[in-house]
């Protein structure tokens, strides 16, 4: 956590978020080998949405933001996830990214919250974090 709060580089927001996956992994009742963990990256806009919403600095709302990517990265508490879809409809498909064909979702930081990602070929693409009527994700 630490970490996290005085990062000053994309590196050490990399090396605090694989800590916590470690960490949480770690106390998981059946923890996951380590060919298990997806792997993950930061798109272009994700740490700029997260410093405008206060989540790079505020202690409180970072430990939200690092257990929601750790979750994600682990593929556990799935039902706080949901596709992103291309309307408003319980019946609109996924939405698509047309570059890659990756496949977007939303997981839940908290009520008001949410932690947008891609799911592509090389893993997962943190996009952007957002507020709750926020739908938008960042190519």
């Amino acid at each position: 956590m630490d970490i996290w709060i005085s990062a000053t580089s994309d590196e050490l927001y990399i090396r605090a978020i694989s800590i916590f996956v470690i960490q949480i992994n770690f106390s998981l009742e059946k923890p996951k080998p380590k060919q298990e963990i997806t792997s993950w990256y930061f798109g272009n806009r994700f740490l700029k949405t997260a410093k405008d919403l206060g989540f790079l600095h505020e202690q409180a709302k970072a430990r939200m933001l690092l257990r929601s990517c750790a979750e994600t990265i682990l593929r556990e508490n799935l039902g706080d996830t949901h596709w992103l879809r291309t309307g408003k409809g319980a019946n609109n498909p996924q939405t698509k990214r047309e570059k890659d064909k990756a496949a977007a979702w939303r997981r839940d930081i908290d009520r008001e919250y949410h932690l947008h990602y891609w799911e592509t070929a090389k893993g997962i693409e943190f996009a952007s974090v957002v507020v709750h009527n926020d739908m938008k994700i960042p190519d």
